[in-house]
């Protein structure tokens, strides 16, 4: 039988992935950090897209899973990246040998 890996991701890390991607550019990362939730679209929260490049750069290095770039469009928001990552994690999880 095969051990089944927790490979749940929490939503606080993905925003704090977020949040450490954007330090510098964003002047009220406080307002930002109690405004934006997990359905907020980044757009509408003013999110630009170098921001969320260098997210996903985050995302990619924190989890060692591969993001394609035609992917990002559909990355819109934290829950939306959180189902992706987890999605991505539970495949390489059952890729992995026993």
């Amino acid at each position: 039988m095969q051990e089944h890996k927790d490979v749940s991701v929490g939503l606080e890390d993905i925003k704090g992935l977020l949040f450490r991607a954007m330090q510098g550019s964003v002047t009220d990362v406080g307002h930002l950090r109690s405004a934006l939730t997990a359905e907020s679209r980044f757009q509408d929260a003013g999110i630009d897209s170098l921001d969320l490049v260098e997210f996903f750069v985050r995302l990619q290095e924190r989890y060692k899973i591969a993001i394609p770039q035609e992917e990002y469009a559909d990355l819109t928001s934290l829950d939306a990246v959180q189902r992706y990552v987890t999605m991505r994690l539970e495949v390489v999880a059952r890729a992995e040998p026993a």
